[in-house]
């Protein structure tokens, strides 16, 4: 079968992209097979096929090694939004990782809702990483009316806490952190959120609750 890991498939592009020829004639062979343009780009051909079970545990075991070396010691994070849409070949993945890329300084991300994951097969699978003693499980709760200000503090690189602002964002999105992110970026996009001629951010409305909400 073809071999996805969907939601690593832009992360590996990236260290692709970023990698020497030494490194891409080691592990090409393999990486070929999840990022096909490799065929294109660089000419190279996909490793002879395994058995169904062999095949699979040679791409990831290449995958991981591949990895590793384009880390070397620089430690490294990567993030994973939405992880119960992923492909199961990603699941299977980070579960051979977990296991085998112990001395990597590799930090995976990955947020998720236990209610929208698709088997039960899965939500066993992410239960036992909870046994992993380098796995840390935390639920992320809505934020506070304090916390959001201090997002979008962070996020417009601004040196205050907008409360007023904050206040309206807290009515609209409820404290959900995804939410706000896209209406700032939303607010931004149709210019209801600019930074003037003097470098400080402002908002086209003249009173908080004339904002326009995406």
């Amino acid at each position: 079968g073809k071999n996805h890991l969907g939601s690593l498939t832009d992360v590996l592009r990236k260290m692709v992209k970023a990698s020497s020829n030494n490194l891409l004639n080691k592990y090409g062979s393999e990486l070929v097979k999840i990022i096909p343009e490799l065929r294109f780009l660089k000419g190279i051909s996909p490793s002879p096929k395994l058995s169904k079970e062999k095949e699979k545990l040679r791409l990831y075991d290449r995958t991981a090694s591949f990895i590793e070396e384009f880390i070397q010691e620089n430690p490294t994070y990567i993030i994973i939004d939405n992880f119960h849409n992923s492909d199961k070949d990603t699941l299977d993945f980070i579960n051979y990782a977990l296991k085998n890329m112990k001395k990597c300084p590799l930090l995976i991300i990955a947020s998720y809702n236990p209610y929208k994951l698709y088997s039960s097969e899965d939500d066993k699978a992410i239960s036992e990483w909870n046994e992993f003693e380098c796995v840390k499980k935390m639920k992320i709760t809505r934020l506070d009316l304090d916390e959001i200000g201090e997002m979008v503090k962070y996020i417009l690189g601004i040196s205050y806490k907008p409360l007023k602002f904050s206040v309206v964002l807290l009515k609209e999105t409820l404290g959900n952190p995804r939410y706000i992110e896209y209406v700032l970026k939303d607010l931004y996009a149709m210019g209801e959120l600019y930074i003037s001629d003097d470098g400080f951010w402002n908002l086209k409305a003249k009173n908080y609750s004339e904002i326009y909400m995406p």
